[in-house]
């Protein structure tokens, strides 16, 4: 069979380890949800700073964006939403007309995502955000259930590898 030089082949290997691929950034992706969505942001910034050492002010910057994007994203379907109701076009789906049609909505989100940084810094000043050295009021301890996830998790990870060793899930 002869391919022409402008395109490439679709074999079995390739939609094989295309779908391994899919399925391993999903399985991350699902991970890092669950995890965001079962736990507090304050636990999350506690574990990083007593139990990994990361220096608070990096645990505080990773949590604060993650609390940013979902508000973010609020803010922006609620800008196209009042550009719409103005007569504004969506665009279709012409991806120029598209990039076109959010630029309105680039400033007014770029006036409010200020604002909002603005806000955060005064909090965290009148909060005493870097005034001395920091204490928490909790204190976070691992528990039996949490061994027990640990073990089960081992368990599987080590699970994967035994049969990835055997030949399994190889092309």
């Amino acid at each position: 069979m002869v391919v022409p030089p402008h395109s490439l082949p679709v074999t079995d290997g390739g939609l094989g380890l295309g779908t391994a691929m899919a399925l391993r950034m999903c399985a991350i992706v699902t991970s890092f949800l669950v995890l965001l969505g079962t736990t507090q942001a304050r636990d999350i910034v506690l574990v990083l700073v007593e139990r990994f050492r990361v220096p608070y002010e990096y645990a505080l910057m990773f949590t604060t964006a993650l609390r940013f994007i979902p508000t973010f994203l609020n803010e922006v379907h609620t800008i196209s939403q009042a550009q719409q109701a103005l007569g504004l076009d969506a665009g279709g789906w012409n991806p120029v007309r598209k990039v076109r049609a959010y630029a309105p909505v680039a400033i007014p989100l770029t006036l409010m995502s200020l604002r909002k940084a603005e806000h955060l810094a005064v909090t965290l000043e009148t909060r005493g955000y870097g005034s001395g050295i920091r204490s928490s009021y909790r204190r976070m301890q691992i528990t039996t259930p949490d061994y027990a996830i640990l073990i089960m998790l081992s368990l599987g990870v080590a699970t994967a590898i035994i049969v990835r060793l055997l030949g399994y899930g190889t092309m």
